[in-house]
């Protein structure tokens, strides 16, 4: 997911769900490139056509998607070149959404949900500027997007990226404020912040990942490969090396299996970080980490030397750790950068969003 900053006007205002569909009909394939054969069918790893389950209609594009139930999520997006951002709603799996009218006064930074009805956006606060200094800015939901209630932290100064619930309710973020770079946390639904964590070696702000909540520790991105693991405290309890420093994302099994993906590919460890090893090709993404063995993953089958057609990738199956793979025999155009994010949804089952199409990839079992 990648967090960037629109510009809309107040106020918060999300309908609730609809029958109504805003979905249209996608384009027709445009035909044979004259240097890549252009391929907009999605084919899962058993070689099947992946079930387009909506095309989403809106200006921009995705920043953020989560599924917090098979039949309720959110979309977040939009444009930057219009000064426009949107949060779209589902209640029925993704077929239809339904529209909404997010609206803010400043530079929206990202949003997540807790649950079907609580969410968070933060906000750049340029208030006063060139010469501005910002002021933490939030809007927090409490009854799915109807309607919002607008906080600050008088006490902190910067920007508040990468917002997360964890399952008891409280609130993380990054705050940055140049050159210093925070883990802060809300214990009471964003009322009080408090500093988590900091270090001089964390910097990530402009990366896709940065951090991950999973159990009782919190494993925090920093630089040259470093990943700092900590509890929910806040207390360092060890630093682990990475053979790259920048992700794409982090998927946490459990405290010991672990994967990360970059544009160099996917590595993995089974030994709580302690060593990594890639596994087999070239996968830019991770799709869905099932087991140890069995992970679904975006291959890169060649790069394209077009403006239209920059790459093409295939869904593949690995069922024992990455040494053999069952993938998609007809490879899709330009995967790898339309991809915005996956979300499981049922045993072998997972909602996926490239580019404006929503589709669901069954998974072999």
């Amino acid at each position: 997911m990648k967090y960037k900053l629109l510009l809309f006007a107040f106020p918060f205002f999300l309908t609730s769900c609809i029958k109504e569909t805003i979905l249209v009909e996608p384009d027709p394939n445009p035909g044979p490139n004259p240097n890549c054969q252009e391929q907009n069918t999605i084919f899962g790893p058993d070689n099947q056509a992946a079930k387009i389950v909506a095309n989403l209609v809106f200006a921009g594009e995705v920043y953020d998607f989560q599924m917090l139930t098979p039949d309720t999520g959110y979309i977040f997006g939009g444009s930057p070149t219009n000064s426009t951002a949107v949060l779209l709603k589902t209640c029925n799996g993704g077929k239809t959404f339904g529209p909404s009218n997010l609206k803010v006064s400043f530079l929206p930074i990202g949003c997540h949900f807790k649950d079907a009805k609580t969410g968070i956006v933060t906000m750049q606060n340029v208030e006063g500027c060139p010469t501005c200094i910002n002021v933490p800015t939030f809007a927090i939901t409490r009854d799915g997007g109807s309607s919002w209630s607008n906080g600050t932290i008088a006490n902190m100064k910067g920007n508040l990226y990468f917002p997360r619930f964890d399952e008891q309710g409280r609130i993380y973020a990054i705050l940055h404020n140049h050159p210093s770079i925070a883990l802060v946390v809300s214990e009471d639904s964003g009322a009080n912040w408090d500093t988590l964590f900091t270090s001089p070696d964390l910097s990530f702000i402009y990366q896709d990942f940065a951090y991950a909540i999973q159990g009782e520790q919190i494993y925090v991105l920093g630089v040259g490969g470093k990943l700092f693991v900590i509890d929910r405290q806040g207390n360092l309890e060890k630093t682990l090396s990475l053979p790259d420093n920048f992700l794409n994302n982090l998927h946490i099994l459990d405290a010991q299996n672990m994967l990360y993906s970059n544009f160099n590919g996917t590595q993995q460890t089974k030994d709580g970080g302690n060593t990594w090893r890639p596994l087999n090709g070239t996968a830019p993404h991770v799709i869905a980490f099932e087991s140890p063995q069995k992970v679904v993953v975006l291959q890169s089958k060649g790069q394209c030397g077009s403006d239209i057609i920059f790459s093409q990738d295939a869904l593949a199956l690995t069922t024992d750790g990455g040494q053999t793979y069952q993938e998609a025999q007809t490879p899709a155009s330009n995967l790898r950068y339309i991809f915005k994010g996956a979300q499981r949804i049922g045993q072998g089952k997972h909602l996926a969003i490239f580019g404006r199409q929503l589709v669901e990839l069954n998974i072999p079992q």
